[in-house]
C-alpha cells in the first residue's frame, strides 16, 4: 500500500496541470522506469565524482577514528563519504542500511504496528539477499567493471525506493502544494513585480485509497469581497506565493499576485476551494502568512515603507512583521526592525520564528539568522547566529561570517522536537541552499555548535564576499557562490530524520553575475533523510509553471500553545488594562563577557533608530555619514542604573531602539550592535546587557533596588531628544576649536565633515577630521573585519573613548582649556554624544540641498517621520504608570 501511495503521489505531481488549466488529468501519472532510472543514474554520476574528489568540500569520515578528527556538525555520519568507500554502491548500501535499522526502531515505538513490521522485515530480507549478491560480484569480479557495478547500483536503488516508501511517515492522504518564480534573489523576491504570472496552489486526494483526484484548489473559486468581488482569482493573476493551512486543515491564507498591478496581496480559502475572501488589498507588499495559535495571521509587508542601506537603488522595498485578524482588520505592525525580515512561522512553543537582516552598525551582509518572539511580537531575540567572529571592532582576524551559516530561511520547527529545520544560504541568491538543523539548546559559539548539516557534501556555507574591500581592508571570506547541486528550498520535516523537500540543479548560471539572477533550478519533490538517502516524489513539472515549489500534507497539525496578548495594539488600544510601557533590566553587569575593573555604570542611554525611508536616495547620495550606509538616530534619553545593576524605567514605543551604558563621565562605555522595540503597554525585561544564556538569572531574597520604586523617567541627554546630525558638533568646533588650533598652528584646523574623499583610517593623518573619529562600518560586504568593523562591541573599544579627538579632550592640555572656559563641560557633552553615537553627518537622508545644509551645518532640525515632535521620546505619557 505504501508504495501505491507514493507512487500516486509521483503521478500527481509530475502532471498535474495542464497550460490552460481546464482539467487536471485524472488517471495514473507515476513517473516511468526510464524517468527513474534517470534521476538515480544523476545521483551515480554525482557520487562517482564525491569518491574521486575526497567526499568534496566535507571530507571523507572514517569510521572509528577521533571525533576531532572527523568533519564535524553533520546530522548523521552516513551522509559523508567513508574512507572506504570505492564505488556509489558502497555508499548506498550503507545508507540503505542505515534507513531499514531507523524503520524498524520506528516500528518499535509504533503500537499496532503488525501490518508494518511484516512488509518491513521483507524488504529487509530483500535487502539482506542483495548485499550478498553484491559482494559476491565484488570477490569475483573486483571494482572494475564499471556496466555491472552500475547495474547493481540501480538494482539497489529500486529496492531502496520500496524501503523509502514504506516508511510510516508518509502517512496522509493529500499534499497541498504551489509553483511559483521570483526572478530576483532574497532581496527583491519579496516584489511583486519579481514574481511571473505563472503557477498555482493544487491539491493530491486520496493518496491512501490508491485513486488519484488532482485539482487546481483555486480552479473556480471566485471573491465574495473586495474590488474583485464575484470575479475568478486565476483569471485576474495565477502566481501563488507563500502559504499556510490552518491547525484544524480546513482553511488556507496565501499571498497572491495580480497580473496587472503586481503587487502580493493576502486571501483566504477553505480546503475545498470554497469562500475565497481578500484580505488585504492597496499600495503594500504583503506577503509570507500565517496562521497564529490564537487564529490571527501574522505576516510581512512594505507598510512601513523602508528600504535598504546597502543598495544603489532610491527605494529597495523591504518587509516586517504584522498581524491581523483571520477577516483582515485589526493590522498591526509587530516590528520595527528596519529592514527585511521574512519566512515566519510558529514553533512547537508556540514561539513565532523568523528571519532577521540585521546589521545595525555592522557589515550589510553581518547576519541573515533565526530569531523568535511572542505571537504579537514581544521581547524579539536572537538565539542563534547573529553575532559572529571577530567580536572586537579593532580585530584585523579572519571574518567569521563563513563559520556558520551565512544566511538560514525557512526555518520550522520539526514535530516533537526542540530543533528546527532551516535552509543555509546566501545573500544575493534566490532563497534556495543547504539543509540545517538548528538546535538552540545547545550553547552557541558563534560557529557552528548549534548547526547540523544533512547535506555534508554541499559545504562549504555560502558568502559572497570580495578578497580585498574598496577600502584596501584584507577580507577573509572568499566568494563561493551556492554550489549547483544545493539548491534546496523549503523543506517540510516530518521528524528529525525526514524531510519533504525541494531540491533542483541551478541550470543557468551567469558567468560574473550575481547569483540572485539564478533561479532556473528544475525543483522536484524528494524525501530526504539524515542518512543521505534522497528519493524522488515528484518530478513536479507543471505546464502550469514555476521554478520554485513548496509542499506539505493536507491535513490537521498540532495546536502550539497560546501565549497571552501582551501588547495593547490596534483594537486593544483604548483597554481600561492599558498601562505605561516600561523596560526593565535585573543587572547590566549579568554579561558574557568581562567587564574593566574598576569601572562604575551610572546610566543607560535608550537611543532610537531611523530606518531609511522609500525615495531619499541610495546608499551615497545622501551619505548619512562616514559610516557607509550607517543607520541615522537619536537620544531618547538616559536612565539612571542601581548600585545593584538594576534598571526600571518608563520606554518609548513602537521604535527602533538600542541600549548604551554610560559611566560617571556620561561616556558610552558598552553599545548594542543590534535593536529592540517596545509596543504599547509591553512590559519588556532582561536579565542583563548580552547575559550568558547558560547561566541561570541570579536568585535572592531582596528585590533588585530598581524595581522597588516607580519606573524611571527618560532625562534627555544635553541639547534634548533630538536628532543626531554633524550640525549638533559642528558650531562647537567652529567656536571653540577652529581658531585656537590655527593660532596655535597644530593639528586639525579644518573640522568640515570629509565625506567626499576616500575615508580610510589613518592615524598619521593631521587635518582630516575623519582621521580624528572612531565610527563602527556599515560598509557594503566589504569591512566585517578590521579596525572599525567587528561584529559585536567590546567595553570603551568604541566612540568617544576610543577615537583620538576623545583621547586628545581628556589629555591635560584640553583639561586645562575646559577649566579655564576655552569650552564647556556642555560643549564636551555634545562631542561625546556624537562620538558615542556613531559620529553622523546626516539624521535624516534627503534630496533637499536645504535640509541636507541645516543637518551639517546646524539651524532648525530636520525631523525624521519617526519622532513625533509633540511627544519626541515616545513614552505613553497618556496611560497609567504601572
Amino acid at each position: 500500500m505504501r508504495t501505491c501511495l507514493v507512487g500516486i503521489v509521483i503521478a500527481f505531481l509530475s502532471g498535474a496541470a495542464d497550460a490552460s488549466e481546464s482539467q487536471l488529468p485524472n488517471q495514473d501519472l507515476t513517473p516511468s522506469p526510464a524517468e527513474l532510472q534517470a534521476s538515480w543514474e544523476q545521483d551515480y554520476a554525482y557520487l562517482e565524482g564525491l569518491i574521486a574528489d575526497g567526499g568534496g568540500e566535507a571530507g571523507l569520515f572514517t569510521p572509528g577514528a577521533q571525533a576531532s578528527t572527523q568533519a564535524n556538525n553533520v546530522a548523521n555520519r552516513h551522509a559523508h563519504i567513508w574512507v572506504n568507500d570505492r564505488r556509489p554502491l558502497d555508499v548506498q548500501l550503507r545508507r540503505t542500511a542505515a534507513l531499514l535499522e531507523k524503520l524498524h526502531a520506528i516500528r518499535q515505538a509504533t503500537p499496532n504496528a503488525s501490518e508494518m513490521g511484516t512488509q518491513l522485515d521483507e524488504l529487509q530480507q530483500q535487502y539482506e539477499r542483495f548485499r550478498q549478491k553484491a559482494s559476491t560480484f565484488a570477490r569475483s569480479k573486483g571494482e572494475k567493471d564499471a556496466d555491472a557495478d552500475k547495474s547493481l547500483y540501480l538494482e539497489l536503488r529500486r529496492l531502496n525506493r520500496s524501503i523509502v516508501l514504506s516508511n510510516p511517515l508518509l502517512n496522509f492522504d493529500d499534499i497541498l502544494f504551489n509553483r511559483w518564480t521570483s526572478n530576483y534573489g532574497h532581496v527583491q523576491e519579496c516584489w511583486g513585480t519579481t514574481v511571473l504570472d505563472e503557477g498555482g496552489l493544487y491539491v493530491l486526494s486520496g493518496l491512501q485509497g490508491g485513486r488519484t483526484r488532482v485539482r487546481n484548489l483555486l480552479q473556480d473559486s471566485r471573491f465574495e469581497n473586495g474590488p474583485w468581488q464575484g470575479q475568478r482569482l486565476l483569471d485576474l493573476g495565477r502566481a501563488v506565493r507563500s502559504f499556510d493551512l490552518s491547525h484544524d486543515g480546513t482553511k488556507i491564507v496565501f499571498a497572491w499576485v495580480h497580473r496587472q498591478s503586481r503587487i502580493h496581496r493576502i486571501a483566504s480559502v477553505n480546503a475545498d476551494g470554497t469562500q475565497l475572501r481578500l484580505l488585504t488589498e492597496g499600495k503594500y507588499e504583503d506577503l509570507d502568512p500565517i496562521w497564529l495559535p490564537n487564529g490571527r495571521i501574522a505576516f510581512v509587508s512594505t507598510r512601513a515603507e523602508i528600504t535598504v542601506r546597502c543598495n544603489n537603488n532610491d527605494t529597495t522595498k523591504q518587509c516586517v512583521l504584522y498581524s491581523m485578524k483571520a477577516d483582515g482588520s485589526d493590522v498591526v505592525r509587530m516590528s520595527f526592525h528596519e529592514t527585511n525580515e521574512r519566512y515566519p512561522s510558529v514553533d512547537n512553543d508556540g514561539m513565532l520564528i523568523y528571519m532577521r537582516w540585521d546589521y545595525i552598525d555592522r557589515d550589510f551582509s553581518a547576519a541573515h539568522n533565526l530569531w523568535r518572539c511572542f505571537p504579537d511580537g514581544r521581547d524579539p531575540r536572537s538565539p542563534h547566529g547573529n553575532y559572529a567572529f571577530p567580536h572586537g571592532s579593532w580585530s584585523t582576524s579572519v571574518d567569521g561570517r563563513g563559520d556558520r551559516p551565512f544566511a538560514e530561511y525557512f526555518m520550522r520547527a520539526i514535530p516533537d522536537s526542540s530543533k528546527y529545520i532551516a535552509i543555509a544560504s546566501s545573500h544575493h541568491s534566490p532563497p534556495y541552499g543547504i539543509p540545517i538543523l538548528i538546535n538552540t539548546g545547545i550553547r552557541d559559539d558563534y560557529r557552528v555548535s548549534q548547526v547540523e548539516t544533512i547535506t555534508p557534501d554541499c559545504l562549504p556555507f555560502a558568502s559572497e564576499c570580495g578578497d580585498y574591500s574598496k577600502r584596501g581592508l584584507y577580507q577573509g571570506i572568499r566568494y563561493t557562490p551556492i554550489r549547483p547541486h544545493s539548491a534546496y528550498f523549503d523543506p517540510w520535516p516530518l521528524s528529525e530524520d525526514f524531510f519533504l523537500v525541494p531540491w533542483g540543479i541551478i541550470s543557468d548560471r551567469k558567468a560574473g553575475s550575481l547569483q540572485e539572477h539564478d533561479n532556473e533550478t528544475n525543483m522536484r519533490l524528494y524525501l530526504l533523510d539524515v542518512f543521505g538517502n534522497r528519493e524522488l516524489i515528484s518530478d513536479c513539472n507543471l505546464n502550469a509553471g514555476g521554478h520554485y515549489l513548496t509542499a506539505r500534507p493536507l491535513r490537521a497539525t498540532p495546536k502550539p500553545p497560546e501565549h497571552p496578548m501582551g501588547t495593547w495594539q490596534g483594537e486593544r488600544a483604548e483597554a481600561s488594562d492599558h498601562q505605561r510601557a516600561t523596560l526593565a533590566v535585573l543587572n547590566v553587569r549579568q554579561t558574557d563577557f568581562d567587564w574593566p575593573e574598576d569601572v562604575k555604570i551610572a546610566k543607560m542611554r535608550i537611543v532610537q533608530l531611523f530606518p531609511r525611508k522609500w525615495g531619499v536616495g541610495n546608499i551615497e547620495a545622501p551619505s548619512t555619514g562616514w559610516s557607509e550606509g550607517g543607520i541615522c538616530r537619536a537620544s531618547m534619553g538616559t536612565v539612571p542604573v542601581e548600585e545593584d545593576g538594576s534598571v526600571y524605567c518608563e520606554a518609548p514605543v513602537n521604535k527602533g531602539l538600542l541600549f548604551q551604558l554610560l559611566d560617571e563621565n556620561g561616556v558610552a562605555v558598552q553599545t548594542m550592535r543590534s535593536l529592540t522595540y517596545v509596543h504599547p503597554g509591553e512590559r519588556l525585561m532582561c536579565v542583563g546587557c548580552h547575559e550568558d544564556k547558560w547561566q541561570a538569572a541570579p536568585r535572592g531574597e531582596a528585590i533588585p533596588m530598581a524595581f522597588q520604586r516607580d519606573p524611571s523617567p527618560l532625562e534627555p541627554d544635553v541639547g534634548g531628544v533630538v536628532p543626531m546630525t554633524f550640525g549638533f558638533v559642528r558650531p562647537v568646533f567652529d567656536k571653540s576649536c577652529v581658531e585656537c588650533h590655527r593660532q596655535q598652528d597644530i593639528a586639525l584646523t579644518d573640522y568640515a565633515y570629509n565625506d567626499n574623499e576616500p575615508v580610510v583610517p589613518d592615524p598619521g593623518q593631521t587635518n582630516r577630521l575623519s582621521d580624528y573619529i572612531w565610527w563602527f562600518d556599515s560598509s557594503n560586504n566589504n569591512d566585517g573585519i578590521g579596525p572599525y568593523g567587528g561584529y559585536r562591541s567590546t567595553p570603551y573599544r568604541f566612540g568617544f573613548n576610543e577615537s583620538r579627538m576623545g583621547k586628545a579632550l581628556m589629555n591635560p592640555t584640553h583639561q586645562a582649556a575646559l577649566h579655564a572656559g576655552a569650552f564647556s563641560q556642555q560643549d564636551l557633552d555634545r562631542i561625546i554624544l556624537w562620538l558615542d553615537l556613531n559620529a553622523m553627518r546626516l539624521a535624516r537622508p534627503t534630496k533637499d540641498p536645504q535640509q541636507l545644509h541645516r543637518q551639517e551645518y546646524g539651524g532648525d532640525f530636520v525631523w525624521p517621520d519617526e519622532i513625533d515632535r509633540s511627544n519626541p521620546s515616545g513614552v505613553e505619557y497618556d496611560r497609567p504608570v504601572p
